[in-house]
């Protein structure tokens, strides 16, 4: 590794985070470049070995068995957050042929214009990749340097492994060769000859090297660091940037160089970043170079520069700094460094550029097409269409998050999270789309174990924060904390008492109240930072503590125990003279059983032997190292079996590795993952699961169970967020650990999805990212075309042909109606459809590869005689793993069989900001041949200062015995009780009067509206059904962003066999901001020639008033001209509408103001305006973000004028919350 005196950086200018960083990467292993590529060579080296002799004895397919029980691990993504893309390289005559070079995660390459990424890199020596070329002279050789090359600094070269040498492919990224002669092991760029295919240039920190036969040798021809070259169309001019040195120039290919002297030198030259012009006024002669934040750009080669004005991304230089210039026109320049700015004046203006993820790497213009352009950054891959002026993320699907560790929820295990470096922490409850939910580099996730809202998550430098709510909101927890604070602090929760945790700083705090007080200090002043604590499952007294943050590597790994559970301050000091205490410890395990049995792991820095895993019996008197047959790399990570206590698992630099004989032998136990760093291990002990946080590709997953057989194909639907097709039934009536008023049911499958009109912009490749954040769900509308959607998944390790999909649809029910017939495929036809019928023939999905989901879509016309709302259900299967069960009762079929899923969620769109009573008609179905009871619950979710009733058909009930929760409210002959619903858009007439005959008018049933209430033992006939009449009006004032729900469920025999849930949704526009500026737009409004208008001249206009708390100070009026109103208002009897597009407010309102909204016929200034001009009123109660939303005039009625003879207008107009 090379270290300048040069290279220091001046106090002001560092930047501690990538500092920390680097230390927390070194920390565990050396900072000797050399050394770690020799641990890294050298425990690859020995996994393959392992691998062919397993591959002859092992048993399970998980330790790479060719056949047999267990499969290979799987990927549970992210595929939304991605992770660092450090370079890129487009086909030069392909623009939609592009590859990527993740900083952990390998080559990625897209064929279709970055919309879908697939990994060419598995098993290669080096996953890091600092730089790409395509050749132009054949487009199928790849080259690809690796070893991120970043500015050295007093910590090593940078928070990453360094490169394994040049890889080389020839068939366009399908196969790839080591030429490992390249002494670059961290790459800056790499140039491909444009004049010979085997000719190839690479930049990096030990110099500026080429190659003339394909990378099999390689010359150096400038030494130092160089962070930057380009070369000319010819392959004969290069410029080359040296740090701390200046920007050199060769002719002739490299074989001589020149200082350009003009140009930026010495410590003018840092980490410079360079690019060249192309088809330009100067063609290749113009240059445009970025030192810190100084841009410079040259007409004539470099002979000359020009300082542009301004400073351009200062910051972080050495680690994010990026140049790039149009190849069409060369006063179009960008400069890159955390964001990305712009200038089409040849550098006289500046702008930033919106929508980027922080930390540029590199630009790039496709050859074929200037139009489109490529960046890269630390949050992914994005595609600009338009030359470069906005951008849009385009690495769906390019799984390469860098973990730094990993926890889920101990009840239902598919709620799993973890931290990650730069994309925060990160959490999903099932889906490939995971949810971010708290910033900064994330550490640790913990969930409580009965509640997932609730959490606790950091960010660097040990800040804690805790969410009850899912991690919508997070209060700060680190009062109490003192000492020194590691880049990750570790924070344990005890497994038999949630509000106990504990964290580390130099010293062990604990709390045992959930952090309702300040953090209490626990231990003494350890030897070190914390980087370990584990609590003994079968004794809550008994914790172990490591520790080992700290970069001096001075008695850091060192243990210690409390016998007390942390109540007696010191700690016991249970390290032995034969632990490895030069090393960090990484990781504590302690068994099930016995609270004595614990195990530690630390990390390798060079020291020439494993020892990364012991194990004491005794609480830590003695002490056995494990280590013998595993390879000389870093130990990350380590759990044990809940009930086998002689098989262990152990997360490393190079992999996952099983011993079942208590340490004794050791199998490479990862088959199905990268070689990448494994980060983090977690077990389900119940599910039998296990779970691995790698850095640089995501997060893995595989069963545990023993002798398990599993398919290779795994076909399902998922009923459920927290339904993953594993677990029979499908998790049901459980907290949605993403909102604190929300219960999961197994009718609320997230795969189904409507679409009404205006429909949602699709890609080309509709992937299913795009599915799970930007589609919202809706109900149909009846008499016009709807769009269905179906998301499938396979969770196997082998792809499948010819799945067949179908759809149907049925009135909206608690418990569902059989099905006439078991669904048979391919084409899943039935006998009858008097309940259910097809939504649309049967699909075929061609290919459904592993973890990548297709989306099916069927246009649907829901039938005028159609209910409001409609229940939904798909079923999926193909030939290699069929459906095959004879189930026709929905709510048993549904809950137990993967291939179908129910969408039985039913949106109720509130015609403005406020709801109100609205009638929904609801269905009960006894599916079984003989009479029964049912009970009817109501179970309210965030449905505070609601109203919930229901009429039913007559039914013969005690009110005292079988009400439980429930109100009876006498109606009286007549009463209004609420509008029909029908959706805001649609325009269907529907005769309500054969259900409302059915129904009992004499009294309504009166639901609690903040917990669940009951009808019981309501009689119903074999095979009938009971109507029912949903009254439901939720809450203007809750709060943006939050869902009013209710669930509606059947329960039969003490079994809940059904439900529907319905989702009261307010018509706002967006969310305002908390210091709120409101902006009111009149966009059109329909007004008529009555006879008050006071005159011709004002007919020409609208007087338009908006105030605020009945304060004539703070009312704001606005007149109007209306196009042609004298004309309109003369002959028009009838309303004319007329588009405005008018603001007639925009300023500040407090959150207790209300506000008022008046329109005049005519001009009405100067104030005050007569009562009898008044066209329109609407008056809005404080929270001012109710007002937020789009208004019309099937809103809810707003006040008339007290003139009974005036003629009402029709308006429409917005409410918007403005930033500021």
């Amino acid at each position: 590794m090379l270290k300048e005196n040069g290279d220091r950086l001046d106090y002001a200018k560092r930047h501690r985070k990538l500092e920390w960083r680097s230390q927390w990467f070194h920390l565990q292993r050396s900072d000797d470049d050399r050394v770690i590529n020799d641990e890294r060579e050298q425990g690859l080296k020995r996994k393959r070995e392992m691998i062919e002799r397993q591959r002859k004895t092992a048993k399970l397919r998980t330790a790479y068995a060719p056949a047999g029980p267990g499969t290979p691990w799987f990927s549970i993504g992210p595929r939304n957050i991605n992770g660092r893309v450090k370079c890129l390289a487009v086909h030069p005559t392909d623009a939609d042929r592009v590859y990527a070079g993740a900083a952990s995660g390998g080559v990625w390459r897209s064929t279709d214009g970055a919309q879908s990424w697939y990994p060419l890199w598995d098993q290669e020596d080096s996953l890091a990749i600092g730089g790409l070329a395509v050749s132009p002279v054949d487009p199928d050789v790849i080259y690809a340097g690796t070893g991120e090359g970043v500015r050295a600094n007093s910590y090593g070269s940078g928070h990453n492994f360094p490169g394994a040498g040049m890889y080389v492919s020839n068939d366009g990224g399908n196969t790839w060769a080591l030429q490992a002669g390249l002494v670059n092991r961290r790459v800056t760029r790499v140039l491909a000859s444009p004049a010979n295919v085997d000719t190839v240039f690479v930049a990096g920190q030990d110099g500026f090297e080429y190659s003339t036969d394909g990378g099999a040798t390689w010359t150096t021809l400038l030494s130092g660091q160089v962070s930057d070259a380009c070369i000319d169309s010819s392959g004969d001019l290069l410029y080359a940037c040296v740090h701390n040195d200046g920007i050199y120039r060769s002719e002739d290919a490299g074989a001589s160089w020149s200082l350009l002297g003009a140009g930026p030198t010495g410590a003018a030259a840092q980490w410079v970043k360079i690019a060249m012009g192309l088809g330009g006024a100067s063609g290749e002669d113009f240059l445009v170079c970025k030192s810190v934040g100084t841009v410079r750009v040259t007409t004539d080669g470099g002979d000359s520069w020009t300082t542009l004005p301004g400073s351009h991304g200062a910051g972080w230089t050495g680690w994010c700094d990026l140049v790039a210039v149009s190849p069409t026109n060369e006063d179009v320049l960008y400069a890159g460094s955390v964001g990305l700015e712009r200038t089409t004046d040849g550098g006289v203006t500046w702008a930033a550029i919106p929508g980027l993820h922080s930390d540029q790497h590199q630009a790039v213009f496709a050859p074929s097409d200037p139009n489109i352009v490529y960046e890269c950054n630390d949050g992914g891959f994005y595609k600009s269409t338009d030359g470069g002026a906005s951008f849009k993320k385009a690495s769906h699907g390019m799984v390469i998050s860098q973990f730094y560790d990993l926890g889920s929820w101990e009840h239902i295990s598919t709620v799993v999270g973890g931290g990650t470096q730069d994309q925060g922490t990160n959490m999903t409850t099932g889906g490939l789309t995971w949810r971010p939910i708290h910033g900064g580099d994330g550490m640790y996730f913990v969930t409580h174990p009965t509640d997932p809202r609730t959490i606790y998550a950091e960010y660097q430098g040990t800040q804690i924060e805790k969410s009850t709510d899912g991690g919508n909101t997070w209060v700060a927890k680190t009062a109490g904390l003192v000492g020194t604070t590691p880049w990750t602090g570790v924070i344990t929760m005890d497994p038999d008492d949630p509000d106990r945790l504990y964290c580390g700083t130099n010293r062990v705090f604990r709390t045992l109240d959930g952090c309702a007080t300040p953090w209490t200090q626990s231990s003494q002043t350890l030897a070190a930072t914390v980087s370990a604590i584990a609590v003994a499952p079968s004794d809550s007294n008994r914790v172990y503590a490591g520790t080992g943050n700290t970069y001096s590597r001075v008695g850091q790994g060192n243990v210690y125990r409390s016998d007390d559970g942390g109540g007696t301050n010191p700690w016991t000091d249970v390290t032995d003279a034969s632990l490895p205490t030069s090393r960090p410890v990484t990781d504590l395990a302690v068994h099930a059983d016995d609270a004595d049995s614990v195990f530690v792991t630390y990390g390798a820095t060079g020291m020439g032997s494993p020892q990364s895993v012991w194990h004491s019996g005794d609480a830590g008197t003695t002490w056995t190292d494990l280590s013998a047959g595993l390879p000389n790399v870093s130990v990350n990570a380590i759990v044990l079996h809940p009930t086998d206590h002689d098989t262990i698992w152990v997360g490393t630099d190079i992999g996952v590795f099983q011993s079942t004989d208590g340490g004794v032998s050791w199998l490479a136990f990862d088959n199905g993952i990268p070689n990448v760093v494994i980060a983090d291990l977690h077990i389900d002990v119940d599910d039998e699961t296990m779970y691995a946080a790698t850095f640089g590709r995501g997060m893995y997953k595989v069963s545990i169970a023993p002798a398990v057989i599993e398919p290779s194909v795994d076909v399902y639907l998922r009923d459920s967020i927290l339904d993953v097709g594993e677990l029979t039934p499908s998790p049901s009536g459980e907290p949605n650990p993403n909102d604190v008023g929300d219960t999961v049911h197994f009718w609320e499958s997230p795969d189904i999805k409507v679409d009404t009109s205006p429909y949602y912009t699709t890609d080309p490749v509709f992937d299913g990212v795009e599915f799970d954040d930007d589609v919202d769900h809706e109900d149909p509308k009846r008499t016009v075309n709807n769009r269905f959607y179906l998301q499938v998944h396979n969770r196997g390790w082998e792809p499948t042909t010819d799945v067949s999909v179908r759809a149907f649809f049925a009135s909206a029910a608690g418990g569902l109606p059989s099905l006439p017939n078991a669904l048979v495929p391919p084409d899943f036809n039935l006998s009858s459809t008097v309940d259910w019928e097809p939504i649309g023939p049967a699909q075929n999905i061609s290919v459904l590869e592993p973890n990548r989901p297709v989306i099916v879509s069927w246009d649907w016309t829901v039938p005028a005689s159609a209910t409001t709302h409609s229940c939904l259900i798909a079923v999926v299967s193909c030939a290699d793993d069929p459906i095959t069960t004879t189930e026709t009762n929905p709510n048993v079929l549904i809950k137990n069989e993967k291939r179908v899923c129910l969408k039985n969620l039913h949106v109720i769109n509130s015609p403005g900001p406020r709801p109100v009573p609205t009638l929904v008609p609801i269905l009960f179905h006894n599916a079984l041949r003989e009479d029964d009871r049912i009970d009817i619950i109501v179970k309210p979710d965030n449905f505070v200062s609601g109203t919930i009733g229901m009429l039913t058909e007559p039914i013969d009930i005690d009110v005292k015995k079988q009400l439980v929760g429930v109100s009876e409210y006498k109606l009286r002959e007549g009463e209004d009780i609420g509008t029909w619903y029908s959706h805001p858009d649609e325009d269907v007439e529907v005769d309500h009067k054969e259900l409302w005959s059915k129904l009992d008018h004499s009294r309504l049933f009166e639901f609690d509206s903040l917990r669940p209430s009951q009808i019981r033992g309501v009689s119903v006939k074999g095979g009938g059904r009971l109507q029912g009449l949903l009254v439901v009006k939720g809450n203007h004032k809750i709060p943006y962003g939050q869902r009013q729900r209710l669930s509606v469920l059947q329960r039969q025999r003490g079994e809940i066999v059904g439900g529907s849930t319905y989702e009261v949704r307010l018509r706002r526009a967006k969310a305002p901001l908390p210091v709120s500026r409101i902006r009111v737009t009149l966009e059109r409004v329909a007004i008529t020639g009555d006879r008050h208008w006071p005159s011709r001249k004002d007919a020409a206009c609208v007087t338009a008033c908006v105030g605020f708390s009945h304060d004539a100070k703070r009312t704001v009026s606005t007149v109007i001209p209306l196009p042609n109103g004298n004309a309109l208002a003369a002959r028009s009897k009838k309303l004319v509408e007329i588009p405005l597009d008018t603001v007639i407010f925009d300023g500040f309102v407090g959150e207790t103001d209300a506000m008022t909204l008046t329109l005049h016929a005519g001009d009405r200034l100067p104030l005050p305006h007569p009562a009898r001009s008044v066209r329109y009123r609407r008056s809005f109660s404080y929270p001012p973000e109710t007002w937020v939303a789009a208004y019309g005039p099937r809103d809810e009625n707003h006040s008339r004028s007290k003139d009974d003879d005036a003629v009402e207008w029709e308006v429409w107009y917005r409410v918007e919350s403005v930033k500021f």
